[in-house]
């Protein structure tokens, strides 16, 4: 697409409204290039929330804690076979259940979580597979809201606090239908500091472009266009330096 239609894509003002969704799909094709190595894939995944979730402006920006009982399913076809997971969240009070399971390791997860209120809530995950680094995951998520505005941070770790990972995130209502998106996660794992930052821009709620770099070459350029309130088109590229490799991905976004 040449410059100049995007700019007048994004010029494009739509009345900013709150949209509320109970059901959202992706489908992706994603094609990876490194040297003489070459693969592509195709993914699907599906979640469904058992109440509406209402969108912050944005049509796929949400609250940062989700209080909504869901059950998910996703299915990935690569160039070596295919694989599947499954898992849910059932909220009741100020408690969390869930379950999760992935096919291709054999990993299946329980989870229990409460909820201090609905914007802290701590959660202890247990393993059950062979490949796993560890068998309990301990986490703590804390929303901080401003008006429109939000500022999230989430800490997490295995059950010997030797893998910490401490992740932020600010949402701003920028006013003119415009927002503003800013992430951070530092991870320690042993003694290995990994940081990864994202800034994402919204020119309206329908249209937005995402930059992410990792630590160690990995930098990502996002784009997703919302052609109405259900459908959405997204185009990525990412590079790595380390692995002198870059992947394309060409989703399609559907929340009903």
């Amino acid at each position: 697409m040449k410059a100049y239609t995007l700019l007048a894509l994004a010029a494009l003002s739509f009345p900013a409204a709150a949209e509320e969704y109970q059901w959202i799909s992706n489908i992706d094709y994603t094609s990876y290039d490194s040297g003489n190595y070459d693969e592509s894939l195709w993914s699907l995944d599906t979640r469904y929330y058992f109440d509406k979730k209402q969108s912050l402006g944005p049509l796929n920006e949400f609250s940062y804690i989700n209080t909504v009982s869901n059950f998910g399913a996703s299915y990935v076809d690569y160039d070596g076979g295919d694989s599947y997971g499954f898992g849910g969240q059932y909220f009741t009070d100020n408690m969390m259940f869930g379950a999760t399971y992935a096919e291709s390791v054999g990993l299946a997860s329980a989870s229990f979580g409460y909820l201090f209120s609905d914007d802290f809530i701590v959660q202890v995950t247990a393993f059950d597979d062979d490949v796993s680094f560890f068998d309990f995951n301990l986490s703590a998520t804390y929303n901080h809201q401003m008006g429109d505005d939000y500022i999230g941070f989430n800490f997490n770790t295995d059950e010997e606090f030797e893998l910490p990972t401490v992740s932020t995130k600010y949402f701003n209502n920028m006013g003119n239908g415009q927002y503003l998106t800013a992430t951070l996660s530092i991870s320690d794992l042993d003694d290995d500091r990994d940081a990864a930052a994202g800034v994402g821009y919204y020119f309206n709620e329908r249209q937005s472009i995402d930059v992410f770099y990792a630590e160690g070459g990995f930098y990502t350029l996002e784009y997703q266009h919302f052609f109405n309130r259900n459908f959405a088109l997204d185009v990525a590229y990412s590079d790595e330096d380390d692995l002198d490799g870059e992947i394309i991905r060409v989703g399609l976004t559907i929340q009903l």
